[in-house]
């Protein structure tokens, strides 16, 4: 087995291991698990959140490699003008050499016209140099249907229509009109420990064969009110994408979150 195959193999599971046990004590039913009589109402949830996050990523698609990557994340709740956006960077080098290198940022404006129905407009960035897109560039707008959103689990879809630029490696260009459909999943089956699951996909409405699903699924669980641990997968996929690259990309993340 290769040393890198070893080491992945080793350190996953233990990263799993340290979320799960992290968890633990959400689920315990011993006496010191349950809020105390006077602290039973919650205050409510702020308006703004963040957290930043240090990963563990291993790749596998066109790259494979281990590398380092930060996240940082914020949102606004709708009030009724809402906010929510990412900005992701990763890179690997190998013997000195870059094998990977991967940057985003997306930000969405939310305005809400129900309890649950929302209007969005935003705008996201990419660049994969090797997935073979030196730029791409995305504005979309549309809709968010709230199925559920309890305290406890949450559910809403998104459609909506989009406009994309994308700048290949090979100096090509393609510009479309295209949509965006999908929905996400939140369950807190415990305070501070939470599985989520989004999946969103992107058509092209010019060359029916052009399209994109990313999905991503994680699990976070809470070592305190400000640090959490993270385990996530990421998938991706692309149908045309450029000669010489594969289709499907996946990322495995093992994060350290420091949320505010």
């Amino acid at each position: 087995m290769p040393p890198h195959t070893a080491f992945r193999s080793r350190l996953i599971p233990a990263v799993f291991a340290a979320v799960l046990l992290a968890s633990l004590p959400a689920f315990a039913g011993g006496p010191g698990s349950e809020t105390a009589p006077n602290d039973s109402q919650e205050k409510p949830a702020p308006l703004w959140s963040t957290s930043l996050s240090l990963s563990y990523v291993a790749t596998s698609g066109n790259t494979n490699t281990r590398t380092l990557g930060t996240d940082w994340v914020f949102a606004r709740k709708p009030s009724p003008w809402g906010l929510k956006g990412e900005v992701s960077y990763m890179q690997a080098k190998e013997e000195g050499v870059m094998t990977a290198q991967r940057s985003m940022a997306k930000i969405r404006g939310l305005r809400s016209l129900s309890k649950r129905w929302e209007a969005f407009v935003g705008a996201a960035g990419l660049s994969d140099r090797f997935s073979g897109i030196h730029r791409r560039y995305l504005v979309e707008t549309g809709a968010t249907f709230h199925a559920v959103a309890g305290p406890e689990q949450h559910l809403s879809f998104d459609a909506g229509l989009t406009r994309t630029r994308e700048e290949f490696t090979d100096g090509s260009r393609h510009n479309y009109l295209g949509g965006v459909f999908g929905g996400d999943y939140r369950w807190v089956f415990s305070k501070g420990t939470q599985f989520s699951q989004s999946l969103h996909y992107y058509p092209d409405f010019n060359t029916a064969s052009n399209w994109r699903v990313e999905s991503e699924t994680s699990l976070q669980a809470a070592v305190n009110s400000h640090l959490a641990l993270k385990a996530g997968f990421q998938f991706r996929y692309d149908n045309l994408p450029q000669p010489g690259f594969r289709k499907t990309d996946t990322t495995t993340t093992m994060s350290l979150v420091f949320q505010f």
